[in-house]
């Protein structure tokens, strides 16, 4: 059978569910399945000792780049291997990834059963033209396979080709997934064009309570593990009877804290009970903009600041802490109402006794997503260029032309010093009257790491963490927030 060896950059808190999940369903019929960390190891050795048939890729827009440099070189070195890529930038832009990075092939959509079909061609020495899902060079738009709705019949994602070659075996906390697809439609999201390329299917699709509890009970088995991250794109919609028996019968089989994702318009009384009775410590729930108006014709997030209180203080009263997700440099937003963001995020956690630990990014109109038609039209940013020049990480400097230098220096530290300020409030004046006015620097990002580690790991993952937890999360994680604030050189200028 084939052998295929995955490459990803490394440096994440938690690795790729996608890649696993395909690993997965490749080994299921009996391909061999390997990894390498681009930021850990020289792949290129490793493939020489390895000598694998497939190099398979999976990557967003920005991250793209690094994959297709690697592949530039490789088809350099050893042509004759077959190279693949998956995952969002393949998905919607499988021409210009073909050509650009110089791939035999991509795949489109979910590769859950096409990947397995690609393998076995090329382990037969056939032409792997004409199959669902899988699109090479000079070929047309392949059929896409519909998407799978029976999410219990795949095999549990393969956990160990990560856990076992990496850090993140190790972390006592660890990710799972139990649903697939969002209805909603925010600008800045890949859910509405990815939905579009499924007419009439259902797209929102949910494992059964026993698949994810057994999932999770086999990961407890082999390794570490006393916290759970759900990364759903939202845990739940309703208080349905899933959630009733998730809650009972996860508390009685698991009983770990976890973490999961939910929309603040949605979050009633009754699920916020059931999520505490399950176990639930900590939510993700979005803010984005303090400005109505912003959220809803820039963002299509239609829920008004009362929604967003109310969930936060529902939340505050059952003692389950808040991740609020924030976006800066939105187009047409002034610096204000960056401030009144930020201001607002303060508003929902003090006065309601509601622990809030602030993330701010700034907007990226990624190509292909509402939020880059609006910026384009607006003649802001045009998402092409997204192709060439977008920073991996959308905490970086805005990439938008309606802001001055001035402006986008004031927005980058705010993605630092927000989170400060959400923390401790009493820092608020100092840091919106003096400090984001200063050129970013390593002092902001040092009291941004400070603040955002003590803070997640006292009220979002609150854990007995050992000094050997320690010496494993501070380097790493520090690592990864330098990268993603401090590594663009535009702010220097």
């Amino acid at each position: 059978m084939a052998k295929v060896l995955f490459v990803t950059k490394g440096e994440e808190y938690f690795p790729p569910m996608g890649i696993m999940q395909v690993a997965s369903t490749a080994e299921q019929v009996g391909h061999k399945v390997i990894l390498g960390v681009l930021s850990k190891e020289d792949v290129f050795k490793k493939i020489k000792k390895e000598r694998p048939d497939v190099i398979a890729y999976s990557g967003s827009t920005g991250e793209h780049k690094l994959y297709f440099k690697f592949n530039q070189e490789l088809k350099e070195k050893q042509p004759k291997i077959t190279t693949i890529m998956g995952g969002p930038h393949a998905t919607f832009f499988p021409e210009r990834t073909l050509i650009d990075a110089n791939l035999n092939a991509v795949c489109i959509g979910e590769g859950d059963y096409a990947f397995p079909k690609f393998l076995n061609r090329v382990d037969n020495g056939k032409d792997f033209s004409g199959l669902e899902n899988i699109m090479i060079k000079e070929g047309e738009r392949p059929k896409l396979k519909p998407l799978v709705q029976d999410l219990d019949s795949l095999p549990f994602s393969d956990k160990a080709l990560f856990y076992d070659n990496g850090e993140s075996g190790n972390n006592p906390i660890k990710h799972f997934f139990v649903t697939r697809g969002c209805p909603y439609n925010c600008t800045y999201c890949f859910n509405k064009p990815f939905r579009a390329m499924y007419p009439g299917q259902k797209y929102i699709r949910r494992r059964s309570v026993n698949s994810i509890l057994e999932e999770i009970a086999k990961v407890r088995e082999r390794w570490p593990l006393k916290y759970i991250k759900f990364y759903d794109d939202i845990f739940t919609l309703k208080a349905d009877d899933w959630l009733e028996k998730f809650a009972e019968k996860y508390k009685k089989q698991i009983n770990l804290p976890f973490f999961c994702l939910m929309r603040a318009d949605l979050l009633t009384e009754r699920i916020a009970d059931l999520l505490k009775e399950a176990g639930c410590r900590a939510i993700s729930m979005s803010i984005e903009s303090a400005n109505p108006k912003i959220r809803e014709e820039i963002l299509q997030r239609k829920m008004t600041n009362e929604q967003i209180k109310k969930a936060y203080k529902l939340c505050g009263e059952r003692g389950i802490a808040i991740q609020s997700n924030n976006i800066l440099g939105l187009p047409t937003t002034t610096i204000e109402d960056d401030i009144n963001t930020v201001d607002f995020n303060i508003e929902c956690g003090t006065k309601q006794s509601t622990i809030v630990m602030g993330e701010f990014g700034t907007a990226h109109p990624y190509p292909k997503t509402e939020l880059g038609r609006i910026c384009k039209e607006l003649g802001f940013y045009d998402p092409e260029r997204g192709f060439y020049d977008m920073h991996m990480s959308y905490h970086d400097e805005s990439p938008l032309n309606c802001f001055t230098p001035k402006e986008k220096r004031m927005q980058k530290n705010l993605t630092m010093l927000g989170t400060v300020a959400v923390r401790f409030p009493w820092t608020k004046n100092l840091i919106m009257n003096h400090l984001i006015k200063l050129p970013p620097n390593p002092l902001f990002f040092a009291s941004f790491y400070l603040a955002k580690t003590t803070g997640y790991m006292k009220h979002i993952y609150p854990l007995d963490y050992t000094l050997k937890d320690y010496l494993r999360i501070i380097p790493q994680s520090f690592k990864l927030d330098w990268f993603k604030r401090m590594t663009s050189k535009k702010w220097k200028k």
